[in-house]
């Protein structure tokens, strides 16, 4: 019999967590298959491999959705999502009872420059962002939950179903005066579009998290309509949110 009391630090931002554990074992006996760790590749794990494509392509100005913090608004380390990407997120987490723990008090609507070279995802946590990964310089991309074959990263067809996350590492940030290209960096910020209250507006006078409830299950349609909704326009009256800065 084993028993254990587990305390994890939670990274900047979140909380610990706390668990206790305790399980009774009997007449165990073991055996190791020689062949598990046959196909491991130990390269493509250190260094991931990225979607096939032309040699530099030209950057692409994409819009990203991100919930964050009202103090905190940076993108580095972080993980962003389209509208509808963003939606399954958010929708996920209130489902889970999650999203005051997560301190996300506002959402914010950005205009992001990026090389189309996507690299494997990285999960990203915390105020300052921490991730997790191999793929310290691209960005990062796959769809919603990591559905279909490497978890969508390379997956276009099935974007528009589910939609998409982002992770925006710190190395990739281009610097002032460059430009997303092969060797140079891989994103940079043009502008922020729009903060929104997500607590106040969107969750609240909106009611974004009755209406995940209501729909119970991704692809969120309705949710993901509200969401975008909320930034197009800036009336209550008209189911937007008022610009405000965080």
């Amino acid at each position: 019999r084993t028993a254990m009391n587990i305390t994890a630090p939670g990274l900047p931002g979140a909380e610990s967590f706390h668990t206790f554990v305790q399980d009774t074992y009997s007449n165990v006996s073991y055996t190791v298959d020689p062949t598990v760790f046959t196909s491991f590749n130990k390269t493509a794990g250190l260094d991931p491999p990225v979607c096939a494509g032309p040699s530099n392509p030209p950057p692409v100005t994409l819009d990203m959705y991100i919930f964050h913090p009202r103090d905190n608004a940076t993108l580095v380390n972080q993980n962003t999502a389209d509208i509808m990407g963003d939606t399954n997120f958010v929708c996920l987490d209130a489902l889970s009872n999650h999203t005051a723990q997560d301190h996300y008090d506002v959402a914010s609507w950005y205009k992001v420059e990026v090389l189309p070279v996507w690299g494997q995802y990285q999960l990203c946590n915390g105020y300052p962002g921490q991730c997790m990964g191999s793929n310290t310089h691209l960005v990062g991309r796959e769809l919603a939950f990591g559905v279909t074959q490497f978890g969508g990263q390379c997956n276009e067809e099935d974007a528009n179903e589910v939609g998409v996350w982002w992770s925006m590492p710190a190395d990739g940030e281009c610097k002032e005066g460059q430009v997303p290209s092969e060797g140079v960096c891989s994103w940079r910020v043009v502008r922020r579009v729009k903060t929104i209250d997500a607590v106040k507006c969107l969750f609240g006078e909106l009611g974004m998290l009755d209406s995940c409830r209501k729909e119970q299950r991704p692809p969120y349609p309705v949710t993901s309509d509200m969401y975008r909704r909320a930034f197009t326009e800036d009336s209550v009256a008209q189911r937007g949110c008022p610009p405000i800065n965080p």
